[in-house]
């Protein structure tokens, strides 16, 4: 290895230096024995390497030279990274060389490349609307393209024409349109056209029941607003000017100068809606009798007389509207029309509606008669879903057993003229909650047929309207001069009655007229009541005390039995006083003076003693 110039330089001055400092001889020979060698500072004349010694040199200026020995460095190792082979390029293994000298300590060798692993891309096909492409190649490993693939252009549509469809009456039709032969994408969508629908003639066509406009466009079965004919008050439909006397059979009745009805002329015809008009003023019996389709009924002012039967066992009617009615509802009009639900009648004053008209009406539940004179037996027997019903102010009587039955009857409002109760007529009501007399002085005189003709029987508590016109809790009475006489079970039962105050014009109080009022604790009687009925006041429990006025001729058996708190009569004249035995006309006994004279002897005896008897004053 080259030394560099500088180190020559050096060394010749050191060694100028040492031949000065020392004795003028450099021969070794002639120096001084005494000479003490002083060197200088080592100096590299070889530098060690990685496989070899380096030296360090001094000198005295005597010329004595000094080496010393620098070890060898040894190699400093780099790794030489491997290097892996790819598709296109050799690659090496790993390797080393020295970082100061550069010896190649372990040699890479080459790894041959790998080449491409062949991938091919498949075609594409061209479609009408979208570009292909030709088959191609890449490598799979370094991706790289090993044959290009090329753009085919799109094909394009190849258009087909779709033919135009017409609307016919029914159905909707298209407009032209066209699509393609290859990917069957629309090209011009069809639209549709609605249907033309039918036409149909202005004029009505009709028949018995119907009327309707019929087509013109040939389909000779459309038909358009086919409706059941409408009527006013008179005989001609309202809509199409049909006279709906053709449909019945009928006779013009001269005395009426008005048509009697005997039924439907076709019988095969289903009519759900029936309409009697105005020039009709009778319908006889049977004439309507288990026509099955009835569901509604109009019946004009006009019609006076609605014969029996007339609509017995009409089993799908509903609904039932009847006007005026001047004259006679027949017996069994409605009997046993087990779906009729709702009657309205307007009726008049002179109306008599006969026996067992609504008889068996089971889904009978909102009846309204709004006037009539008079109800016969049974009217609305075993109706038992009617809730509520009112007695119009003109009915002078209704019959025995009219609202037998009636299980969900729970309210009932006596009318002010009623006078007249057939025996039983409220039997079986027992959910009657509510009985409203319009007039409590008429109500004293209402002729009861026995216990359960009146309301009371199961109600057990009235109401009566007052003086403003309302309805108020019956609890106080005190009854006007126009009463005459309370009836024979008038107020039975009815344990809302605290006191009552008879006018003397009162003559009269009859069989268990207050029976069972277990509330009546104050009783003012008139002062010309002649006499009290059999079981007048029995069971009026909480009476403590009467006056038994001197008019007083009789006193049925039994007028105060059960009264187990009266413990004080008085009478206005205890004299003359016997007793019979029912149905025996020998007297069993007089009654002393003396006792009756005593008010609690006078109570034991009608109480106790000798409440099964009559007593009569000579």
């Amino acid at each position: 290895m080259r030394k560099p110039i500088w180190i020559v330089l050096l060394l010749m001055i050191v060694c100028l230096f040492t031949f000065s400092a020392c004795d003028e001889s450099n021969d070794p020979k002639t120096q001084n024995k005494d000479h003490i060698h002083a060197y200088g500072e080592w100096i590299t004349t070889k530098k060690a390497s990685c496989a070899s010694d380096g030296i360090n040199e001094r000198y005295c200026s005597c010329g004595d030279q000094q080496t010393q020995t620098i070890g060898a460095l040894g190699h400093d190792e780099v790794i030489d990274a491997a290097i892996n082979a790819t598709c296109t390029a050799d690659g090496k293994t790993e390797g080393k060389h020295c970082s100061r000298c550069e010896e190649t300590l372990v040699a890479q060798t080459v790894i041959g490349k790998l080449g491409h692993v062949e991938v091919i891309d498949a075609a594409v096909d061209a479609t009408c609307t979208t570009d292909g492409k030709t088959e191609g190649k890449h490598c799979a490993v370094c991706h790289a393209t090993l044959v290009s693939q090329t753009i085919v252009k799109a094909l394009g549509h190849t258009a087909v024409t779709v033919n135009a469809v017409a609307p016919t009456c029914t159905e909707a039709g298209l407009t032209e349109g066209k699509h393609c032969a290859i990917c069957a994408d629309v090209l011009v969508a069809q639209t549709v056209i609605n249907a033309l629908g039918h036409t149909y003639s202005d004029e009505w066509a009709m028949n018995d029941k119907y009327h309707w406009h019929q087509s013109t466009c040939g389909h000779t079965q459309e038909i358009l607003e086919k409706t059941e004919h409408i009527y006013g008050d008179d005989r001609y439909c309202d809509i199409c000017g049909f006279d709906i006397m053709e449909i019945f059979v009928c006779e013009y009745y001269e005395p009426d100068k008005a048509w009697h009805i005997f039924g439907f002329k076709n019988s095969q015809i289903s009519y759900t809606q029936l309409f009697i008009p105005s020039c009709v003023s009778c319908i006889r019996s049977n004439s309507f009798k288990n026509c099955q389709s009835l569901e509604s009924i109009i019946i004009s002012d006009s019609v006076a007389v609605i014969e029996n039967q007339a609509f017995l066992n009409c089993d799908s009617l509903v609904t039932v509207i009847i006007g005026k009615l001047p004259n006679t509802l027949g017996e069994n009009a409605f009997y046993d029309c087990n779906n009729l639900k709702t009657v309205v009648i307007e009726g008049s004053k002179t109306l008599k509606i006969d026996n067992s008209v609504f008889s068996h009406c089971h889904s009978l539940t909102n009846v309204t008669i709004e006037d009539c004179k008079t109800m016969g037996d049974s009217v609305f027997y075993n109706c038992y879903n009617l809730t509520s019903f009112i007695i119009p102010d003109n009915v002078t009587s209704i019959g025995a057993f009219i609202f037998e039955g009636c299980s969900k009857l729970s309210s009932i409002t006596i009318g002010k003229k009623l006078w007249s109760v057939g025996e039983n007529a409220f039997e079986g009501c027992v959910e009657l909650s509510f009985v409203y007399a319009n007039d409590i002085g008429a109500w004293c005189g209402i002729q009861w047929g026995n216990m359960m003709a009146n309301p009371l029987f199961y109600a057990g508590k009235m109401y009566h309207k007052n003086e403003i016109g309302t309805y108020e809790l019956t609890e106080n009475i005190v009854l006007s001069n126009t009463v005459t006489e309370i009836s024979d079970y008038a107020f039975v039962n009815c344990d809302s009655l605290i006191s009552i105050v008879m006018p003397d014009s009162v003559e009269k109080i009859g069989g268990w007229a207050f029976d069972d009022c277990t509330n009546l604790v104050s009783l003012e009687m008139s002062s010309n009541v002649c006499e009290y009925g059999n079981y007048a006041f029995s069971n009026c429990t909480a009476l403590t005390s009467i006056v038994i006025p001197k008019t007083v001729k009789k006193i049925g058996r039994c007028a105060f039995f059960g009264c187990f708190r009266l413990k004080s009569v008085i009478f206005e004249n205890p004299s003359g006083w016997l007793i019979h035995r029912e149905g025996e006309e020998n007297i069993v006994g007089q009654m002393s003076k003396d006792k009756l004279s005593v008010a609690a002897t006078a109570a034991e005896y009608l109480r106790v003693n000798y409440y099964h008897c009559y007593w009569v004053h000579e």
